[in-house]
């Protein structure tokens, strides 16, 4: 039961990733942390984002058939506790290992979407993250290490064997799943931290223009300086222009 929900969860950790630094992804296109909707975008993101969770029910059904045996007219007592060499070495009729086939179908799928998934993610850490890395040897690489290690842990065929390694390499993919979920948070707070200084420096150059707007420049002083200048209280006040050196009479009202 577990890989339908690790399906799921790497699935939703890469979409929601490249999603937030709006970076395309598996054929959707995002702008500003929101899907872009185009006249073809919305049909075609619509099908990508359901596909994985159509596939995780459909495997949650394979699993209850083949834990169960609820298979009709097939009850192998190897389904379950044998790999992929097991089935092809095995002389009979493919009629006849149905229920081994059913039981490696859910992994084998889950190795496939999670080897694209685990791709994607990597390629996303090593040239898109916030944190900068030196080589494409860094976290992000853990992911897909870890579904290698579960997809080799599924071809083991003896049945001695294969138990073992098949919840080894289970518990590989699940450690790398964690520490995948490390580095996303890690980028996301960077990311958000980045946000927040932009703002700050948005805000310190909306205070710093409106303080420039509210004092007087040099020039603007000069000019006022530079108006006529009344002098004389009474029927009539000379007007001296400083600027071209004219004198003017106007006829004032005072009011004592």
């Amino acid at each position: 039961m577990v890989v339908p929900i690790l399906l799921n969860a790497t699935y939703e950790i890469c979409y929601l990733v490249h999603k937030r630094r709006s970076v395309n992804f598996c054929g959707i296109f995002f702008d500003e942390g929101k899907r872009v909707k185009l006249i073809s975008n919305p049909a075609r993101s619509f099908v990508l984002r359901n596909l994985v969770r159509a596939l995780g029910i459909i495997l949650f059904v394979l699993q209850i058939a083949s834990n169960f045996d609820l298979i009709p007219n097939e009850d192998d007592e190897l389904a379950g506790i044998t790999g992929w060499i097991s089935l092809i070495q095995d002389k009979r009729s493919w009629n006849e290992k149905v229920h081994i086939l059913v039981s490696l179908l859910s992994p084998a799928f889950l190795v496939l979407t999670d080897g694209y998934l685990s791709v994607a993610l990597w390629r996303y850490g090593t040239t898109r993250a916030m944190v900068v890395h030196s080589s494409y040897w860094n976290p992000w690489f853990s992911m897909l290490f870890g579904t290698i290690a579960f997809g080799v842990g599924q071809i083991f065929g003896q049945k001695e064997w294969y138990p073992l390694s098949s919840n080894l390499g289970l518990l590989i993919l699940i450690i790398s799943v964690i520490l995948v979920m490390g580095e996303v948070d890690k980028d996301m707070e960077a990311a958000a931290q980045f946000t927040h200084f932009l703002s700050d420096v948005v805000r310190a150059s909306f205070s710093q223009s409106s303080t420039m707007q509210m004092s007087p420049s040099p020039r603007e002083i000069a000019l006022e300086e530079q108006q006529p200048q009344f002098r004389g209280v009474g029927s009539v006040a000379v007007a001296t222009d400083i600027s071209h050196g004219q004198t003017a009479s106007i006829e004032t009202f005072a009011r004592m």
